[in-house]
Order: C-alpha cells, then sequence, then structure tokens
C-alpha cells in the first residue's frame, strides 16, 4: 500500500479491501487501537542508553565490593557490563535485567578485584 507513504489519498477500494470499511472515524479507531507506535533511531538508542544506566544504578545498589564492604560505583558496574557484552533486552523489564545481570557482573567484577586490582 503505497499511498500512505507518499502522501496520497487512498481510494475507497483500497480502503474496504484492508479495513473492511470506508468509515475514515472508524478507520482512524483501528489504526489507533491496534496500531504499532514506530520510533525512531535515536529515540531507541536513547531508551536502551536509558535502561542501561538503570539496570546499572540497579546492580550498583545491590553488589557490594568485598574488600571495602561498600557498594561498587555505578560507572564500574557500567564498565564491567560492557566487559560481559551485556545487550539490553527493550522488551522486558529493568527489575529482570537487573536479576540477570547481578550473578555475571559481580561475578565478573570479583574476579578483577582479586587479579588485579580494578
Amino acid at each position: 500500500m503505497k499511498f500512505y507513504f507518499s502522501g496520497q489519498v487512498a481510494k475507497k477500494e483500497d480502503l474496504i479491501k484492508a479495513f473492511g470499511t470506508q468509515d475514515q472515524t472508524e478507520i482512524c479507531k483501528e489504526i489507533l487501537s491496534k496500531g504499532e507506535l514506530q520510533i525512531s533511531d535515536k529515540e531507541r538508542h536513547s531508551q536502551i542508553e536509558q535502561m542501561f544506566r538503570e539496570i546499572a544504578t540497579n546492580v550498583a545498589d545491590k553488589c557490594i565490593n568485598p574488600d571495602l564492604n561498600r557498594p561498587y560505583p555505578v560507572t564500574i558496574i557500567e564498565k564491567a557490563m560492557k566487559d560481559i557484552h551485556y545487550s539490553i533486552k527493550p522488551n522486558q523489564s529493568t527489575k529482570q535485567q537487573t536479576l540477570q545481570t547481578l550473578a555475571y557482573t559481580c561475578v565478573h567484577l570479583w574476579i578483577l578485584t582479586k587479579i588485579t586490582n580494578y
């Protein structure tokens, strides 16, 4: 259906074929209720960055440096997440991803702390 990309008005036959009606109000309601919102690459990238920071903050709250008995800084957690090549899953909640990331990140940091002064 080329008409919605080029700004052309759809033919009545095309509307009936696609939506089963030519009533524009009903068609708009169906598009709004069943349609998917498309977001730009910049918006998607921004959402992923925000989720990454939120997950890192949550992990930092729960992951303790055993040598200092203090939480790791968020920047260290972010670096560890990048080191383990953690990828954000936009369709999962940050809480789920925090729980999945927690063990890997804390173990990674613990190993690095033992090998070198991270």
